[in-house]
């Protein structure tokens, strides 16, 4: 699979995708186990697994393929978690709202975008003396080139959280 390089954080949303798919395969056991339950599940998925995903995700800014590529390794997780539902004596794979509904949780996306938020509103009550928050006000000269614009952070801060 060969990936785009849209605004340069595709290499490191991959290198995050690879950490958590490699977290995942270790507590796959414990993650497909009838005897473990299903709130234990979440819990390991909440605190081992997302957390090595989106691990300075607020400082992102996601293009729809970054989004979706985000949401399918989330979704594989919970397929795991929860397997498949049985109907009429036949086994049959869970839709993604029934995953998300099993989870009580917002999906990955999401989750994102509120750390966005809420990074944005600590970087608005810093000093003005702090080199972040010089970094954050400061406006580069210059134009920039012709074609597609890229995504900027303040955009992404701006669409807010879908729920």
């Amino acid at each position: 699979m060969s990936i785009v390089i849209i605004n340069g954080i595709s290499a490191e949303i991959q290198k995050r995708v690879l950490g958590a798919n490699m977290c995942f395969h270790g507590l796959r056991k414990h993650l497909s186990s009838h005897l473990t339950s299903k709130n234990t599940k979440i819990l390991m998925y909440k605190v081992l697994i997302r957390r090595v995903l989106t691990c300075a995700s607020e400082t992102w800014t996601l293009s729809k393929t970054h989004e979706r590529r985000l949401s399918l390794f989330e979704k594989k997780v919970f397929r795991c978690n929860f397997g498949a539902k049985q109907e009429n004596e036949t086994m049959r794979k869970r839709y993604n709202y029934e995953l998300y509904e099993a989870c009580n949780e917002p999906n990955i996306v999401n989750y994102i975008k509120v750390n966005r938020i809420a990074w944005a509103w600590h970087l608005m009550r810093m000093n003005n003396e702090r080199i972040l928050k010089k970094i954050f006000n400061n406006k580069p000269n210059g134009l920039r080139r012709f074609g597609k614009s890229k995504l900027r952070w303040e955009d992404g801060v701006d669409q807010g959280v879908e729920y």
